[in-house]
């Protein structure tokens, strides 16, 4: 039995489990030692950023037009489906 499944119900694979646990266990660390980093996800894309507008990073956190500014990615991470679309 799965330790995770989908709000329909579907059961993930002892694999899956695994991943879901790994990216919790990543939060806690992010939460603890990452605070000046946060994930963007745009058009497919995973973007690691740091925060901008702040005592360590002058770079405006946002662009003239309100979009978040590109100029704060640190790098991109392959490999993990994302989208930033809404429900």
């Amino acid at each position: 039995m799965s330790k995770y499944q989908t709000e329909a119900g579907i059961e993930c694979t002892p694999e899956e489990d695994k991943l879901i646990d790994s990216l919790k266990r990543l939060a806690k660390k992010w939460e603890k030692d990452g605070k000046r980093l946060w994930l963007y996800s745009a058009s497919g894309s995973l973007h690691v950023m740091m925060h901008g507008d702040t005592d360590y990073n002058p770079t405006p956190e946002f662009t003239q037009y309100g979009g978040s500014n590109i100029e704060n990615s640190v790098t991109t991470i392959d490999g993990i489906l994302n989208d930033g679309g809404d429900w």
